[in-house]
C-alpha cells in the first residue's frame, strides 16, 4: 500500500504554495478596512445628529458632496430647542475632506459661521462643534 506522500509525490511542494498564497489573500482580505472608501466612508450623503446641553438641544441635517478634489459643499438646517420653544435656521456647507478627516464651515443667515470637525468612518461622522457660541461641543451625525 502507498502512502499519501508517494502518490502526491512531487505535487506537495506545488500545493503547499498554493495553500500559502490562499492564506495571504485571506488575511490581507480580512485586514483590510473599507471604512474610509466607497461611498461610506465618504462624506457625501445625508447626515443627521444632535447634542444635548441641559434643557438646550441642537440638531443637524445636512446634505453634503464631495467632489474628486476632496471639496465639500452642501446644504443643510440647524435646529435648536430651548424649553420647549424650537426655531430652524437654513445654512450652508462648505470645507474639506482628507480621509477619513471632513472640516466643514456651516453659515446660516444673521449667525457666526460654525465650524464641525472630526473623521468620517463608515456612516458614523464623528465631530467637534465650534463658533457661534458653540465650544469644542462633541456631536455624532450618523448618515441616513
Amino acid at each position: 500500500m502507498k502512502t499519501v506522500r508517494e502518490i502526491m509525490g512531487s505535487r506537495i511542494p506545488a500545493l503547499r504554495s498554493c495553500l500559502v498564497a490562499l492564506a495571504l489573500i485571506f488575511v490581507a482580505t480580512a485586514c483590510s478596512s473599507s471604512e474610509t472608501s466607497g461611498p461610506n466612508g465618504r462624506p457625501s450623503g445625508k447626515w443627521t445628529g444632535s447634542l444635548v446641553s441641559g434643557t438646550f438641544t441642537v440638531s443637524l441635517n445636512l446634505v453634503m458632496v464631495e467632489d474628486t478634489g476632496g471639496k465639500v459643499t452642501g446644504n443643510g438646517f440647524i435646529s435648536s430647542a430651548l424649553s420647549g420653544v424650537s426655531n430652524s435656521t437654513a445654512l450652508t456647507v462648505t470645507g474639506t475632506f482628507v480621509a477619513p478627516n471632513l472640516s466643514a464651515n456651516l453659515a446660516a443667515p444673521g449667525f457666526n459661521t460654525m465650524n464641525l470637525t472630526g473623521a468620517v468612518k463608515g456612516d458614523t461622522f464623528n465631530a467637534q462643534l465650534n463658533g457661534s457660541g458653540f465650544n469644542n461641543e462633541t456631536m455624532v451625525l450618523t448618515r441616513q
